[in-house]
């Protein structure tokens, strides 16, 4: 792995996520197709609400590694922040044929019909 990939981890851990941000891209300007550092920079980029940021470094993940079911799962999230419900679902539900339990809870929240949310406007789902 990466020394800066370790260090963003490190640094995403304690909470520095701008800082773990930074090393993650660090850790892509040496090796441009690092599906870890792309992740890394992904899950920073969703804790620091730079959503258009998320989706691309998860969608760049997927292609690395189609069979990642944490990318899709983890770019439902700022896709559904951006109000885009439908490509959420659809990455929540690909995360769930993948295996990944949580994209099939995702997914049901998303359906749930209104009266399940009780009282919170984003039906169970809150910001990372």
């Amino acid at each position: 792995m990466n020394e800066h990939v370790e260090e963003g981890n490190r640094k995403f851990a304690a909470g520095d996520y701008r800082g773990a941000e930074a090393d993650y891209t660090r850790a892509l300007e040496l090796v441009p197709e690092s599906d870890e550092a792309y992740f890394g920079r992904g899950a920073a980029r969703v804790r620091i609400e730079d959503s258009p940021g998320a989706i691309a470094d998860f969608t760049k993940v997927i292609e690395l590694d189609p069979g990642c079911a944490e990318a899709y799962l983890l770019r439902g999230v700022p896709r559904y922040l951006l109000g885009d419900r439908e490509g959420a679902g659809r990455d929540w539900a690909q995360a769930g044929q993948l295996g990944l339990e949580e994209g099939r809870e995702m997914l049901g929240r998303l359906i749930a019909p209104p009266e399940a949310d009780k009282g919170n406007r984003t039906g169970g789902l809150r910001r990372a």
